[in-house]
């Protein structure tokens, strides 16, 4: 049905398109042009728009590539890191509630010896001090080890790590990371379809479309098509201007993070 909510890329086309007015009115832009202007949009929803990426932890194997790199090899999706480290047991990094020691502790002492939340058997000040200690010594045998990463070339290096040393005996790199919902450059229909839902990527991507549509246009201003129809399209060049102008600042003071959110 054509008032169907987008599900997917093709889906959300037809409903930017149909927002500037097709089928009834012919919007004259090349598909091409429209793929661009999807791409354009998605880069900026990732890199700026809260609900752009999702925290996620990347477990990445020393392979002889990355001794023989010095680096190591990010997916397309990965487009922040802010902590690497090295480490043997993914379970315990990804936060496996089970074998998370500060979970146990808890659970026997709060859940296992107190009768209620102020029991006077809970003594909250030997769980604080467990937690420093816990604390210290996850900095000693996990510790957070210098890095860079370079989103442009997927690459994250740690300097003063010699990963040879670390080939062949399961050590792995536990990145944590923001990871976005696709990749742009790809058709994925199998994407989350609420991504294609998202009403300011919905406004953003009709608003490029529709300055490129008065790019194109706007040759033809002066001159008359079949039927004496002019068209205008320095106007709708100019509304796409401003609206893509005020998407910018909607992005920017209703939807982004503060500008220390990613570090790494």
């Amino acid at each position: 049905m054509s008032n169907r909510r987008p599900n997917t890329r093709q889906e959300f086309i037809n409903y930017c398109l149909r927002k500037l007015g097709a089928p009834v009115i012919k919007i004259d832009v090349d598909p091409s042009q429209v793929e661009d202007r999807i791409n354009d949009a998605l880069n900026l929803y990732y890199e700026w728009h809260t609900d752009g990426t999702e925290k996620r932890y990347v477990i990445v194997p020393i392979t002889a590539d990355v001794v023989t790199n010095g680096y190591i090899s990010t997916p397309d999706s990965v487009w922040g890191v802010i902590d690497a480290r090295l480490g043997t047991s993914a379970n315990a990094m990804t936060g496996d509630v089970l074998s998370n020691v500060s979970y146990q502790i808890l659970l026997s002492d709060y859940l296992g010896t107190a009768v209620g939340a102020f029991s006077q058997n809970f003594d909250i000040s030997n769980y604080y001090f467990t937690q420093y200690q816990i604390s210290n010594m996850n900095f000693v045998l996990t510790p957070t080890h210098q890095f860079s990463f370079n989103k442009r070339t997927n690459r994250v290096f740690m300097p003063g790590v010699n990963f040879s040393q670390y080939s062949g005996d399961g050590t792995v790199v536990i990145l944590q990371c923001y990871v976005t919902w696709l990749d742009s450059n790809q058709e994925n229909d199998d994407a989350p379809s609420e991504i294609w839902r998202d009403t300011w990527l919905q406004q953003y991507t009709t608003a490029l479309i529709k300055h490129a549509w008065g790019t194109n246009l706007k040759k033809f201003d002066s001159v008359p098509l079949p039927g004496g129809v002019m068209v205008n399209g320095q106007r709708i060049y100019d509304e796409a201007v401003e609206e893509i102008k005020e998407l910018r600042d909607d992005l920017e003071n209703k939807w982004s993070e503060p500008c220390d959110f990613f570090m790494g």
